[in-house]
């Protein structure tokens, strides 16, 4: 596995023209990599290219076209893809996806083709520490409910009614 500075298709050995080569008239769709991870942050960035999203995590992929397997602690995948895991990481501390990308011949792309993705399985928001406890068999103890100055008054006795 090739460790690399950031996750992209292009390090993954996907430029325009292989993707170009695998993608045409008499082969109209291919898949072209598998990626899994896990995201801890999501930062919004601006390039050449224009706005995109840096997750920030643990990552792997492959090249179904080569078989390269990849690594990196920094990902790039289409927004459309990431801006969902950027918004479940404002209420977890992690969020674990696994997704194929594809690409499909388009006469009506200036690249000749757009990008699908299949989510290979449910986007899932993790909290590491509790599943590191689990896996431990460690429980925290469960917190008694809290004293109120109410609670501390014993009920008052009903009076009986004599009939």
């Amino acid at each position: 596995m090739e460790i690399v500075k950031k996750l992209t298709l292009r390090t993954m050995n996907l430029g325009k023209i292989q993707i170009r080569k695998a993608v045409t008239e008499e082969n109209p769709t291919a898949s072209l990599a598998k990626i899994v991870g896990r995201t801890t942050t999501a930062q919004p960035v601006q390039s050449e290219q224009g706005e995109s999203i840096r997750l920030i995590g643990e990552f792997n992929g492959v090249n179904l076209l080569t078989g390269e397997a990849f690594t990196s602690t920094t990902c790039f995948i289409p927004n459309f893809v990431a801006q969902p895991l950027a918004n479940a990481l404002q209420e977890s501390e992690s969020v674990d996806f696994a997704i194929e990308i594809t690409a499909k011949y388009s006469e009506k792309s200036a690249v000749g083709y757009e990008f699908g993705v299949k989510p290979l399985l449910e986007t899932k928001r993790t909290n590491a520490l509790q599943e590191l406890m689990d896996r431990a068999g460690v429980a925290l103890p469960a917190l008694a409910a809290p004293v109120t100055e109410e609670s501390n008054i014993a009920p008052i006795a009903k009076k009986k009614k004599i009939a």
